[in-house]
């Protein structure tokens, strides 16, 4: 699977390889707010496995990435922008996405 994104220095060609490490069952994601100060919004889902998955740039370059794979979303409200950007329903298929650098993850040992 190869993909473009694009970063404050351009785009870039990546890669999935496809031996991806399931680091746990469950977690708990803290997210980094807008405030002057450090203040953290942290949940958990029921059903979300955590990954760790190798990239590969074009250029050969190697990074790993941490993705949430959430397998129920059957409570999530069926006009959620996941559903219309995968154009699935609801408790159909698992909602994955890449963890974003400004959160946390904890995950038990």
């Amino acid at each position: 699977m190869c993909w473009r994104m694009r970063s404050k220095r351009g785009a870039m060609s990546m890669s999935l390889e496809w031996e991806w490490e399931k680091l746990a069952d469950k977690s708990v994601v803290c997210y980094k707010m807008n405030y002057p100060y450090a203040v953290f919004y942290c949940h958990t889902f029921t059903k979300t496995r955590t990954y760790m998955i190798p990239l590969v740039g074009a250029d050969g370059s190697k990074a790993k990435a941490m993705s949430a794979c959430h397998s129920d979303r059957s409570a999530w409200h069926p006009k959620h922008v996941a559903f219309k950007v995968l154009n699935v329903k609801p408790g159909t298929v698992p909602v994955c996405h890449f963890v974003h650098n400004n959160a946390m993850v904890w995950i038990p040992k």
